[in-house]
């Protein structure tokens, strides 16, 4: 394989989230967010990414993710990821019609951390390759 197809290569892959990208993610997230009842939620995952040891642990935790190879959709992923929480929410007051419901899926703090990024970087490589309408 030629150097440049090298390079082209390693510029496709998923690189670990940086300190400042999780810090940063996690600063414009809400509390109010919800998340399922199985892992810490949105307040935890704010109070530690503003101190740097707890921030260090917890991008950590995460990058491992990335580098091994974890996908949130198969089995390797972390068992709290594999569970969700369906929620129906009226669309109008005072109407409990089934039919007239929103679902809406309530998944993992830190899966949504995982999944934001991940678009980011899916996203940023498409407009660099052309990909997008």
């Amino acid at each position: 394989m030629a150097k440049s197809e090298e390079a082209m290569k390693d510029k496709k892959k998923l690189r670990p989230m940086t300190l400042a990208e999780f810090k940063n993610g996690w600063k414009k997230s809400k509390e109010k967010t919800g998340t399922n009842t199985y892992g810490p939620g949105y307040s935890v995952y704010k109070a530690a990414a503003t101190d740097d040891a707890l921030a260090t642990v917890e991008l950590m935790l995460l990058n491992i993710l990335f580098q091994t190879g974890y996908s949130p959709l198969r089995w390797r992923s972390p068992l709290r990821w594999q569970k969700a929480l369906d929620v129906m929410l009226q669309k109008k007051t005072n109407n409990v019609d089934v039919s007239k419901l929103r679902t809406i899926c309530l998944q993992e703090a830190d899966f949504n951390c995982f999944c934001k990024y991940l678009g980011r970087w899916a996203m940023k490589k498409a407009e660099d390759y052309g990909h997008l309408a």
